[in-house]
């Protein structure tokens, strides 16, 4: 379970993934990385990317780890709330293409909503290596949806413009 000592925060190793409680570790028990800072050997804590302690100036930091403080709670009605307004939102969207018929669209806007929602989710457990692939894909994504449209736009005035003219003759 996410409830720990303290209110219920806990924080997680972003190297190996483990879930510790706040307060009660200063590293983490799996990868033995400093949370969130590095610690000189007088015990001096000091930024992840330093390389030398900033009170002592001491050249051998502990190895750091990249750690995301997180309350389970707050988490749990962030999303429920995420979920509760693009439910709200989408609901009359997708009846009105429902009652249409166009129901392509909808299971589209469905897939492309469930793909971002694990993007982001991948991308917070696994790194800035894997956002930066994320990211890579979704602006491709949009870029080739941009050329649908602008390709689209295109034809139709094009349509237009043959219609108009057929209509002079």
């Amino acid at each position: 379970m996410f409830l720990a000592p303290g209110g219920g925060q806990v924080i997680l190793c972003l190297v190996c993934k483990r879930i510790l409680p706040k307060g009660s570790v200063y590293c983490c028990n799996s990868c033995g990385g400093a949370l969130g800072k590095r610690f000189c050997p007088e015990g001096h804590a000091s930024h992840l990317s330093a390389k030398f302690c900033c009170v002592c100036g001491s050249a051998k930091p502990s190895k750091g780890a990249t750690a995301l403080n997180l309350r389970p709670l707050t988490w749990v009605l962030t999303m429920f709330g995420l979920w509760s307004l693009i439910g709200l939102c989408a609901a009359p969207l997708a009846n009105a293409l429902y009652v249409d018929g166009v129901r392509l669209v909808v299971r589209a806007f469905d897939a492309i909503l469930g793909l971002a929602v694990w993007s982001w989710i991948l991308g917070l457990l696994l790194g800035e290596n894997v956002r930066k692939v994320i990211l890579a894909f979704w602006m491709g994504l949009a870029r080739g949806a941009g050329k649908v449209v602008e390709g689209l736009g295109r034809f139709l005035v094009g349509l237009l413009k043959a219609r108009s003219s057929h209509k002079k003759n």
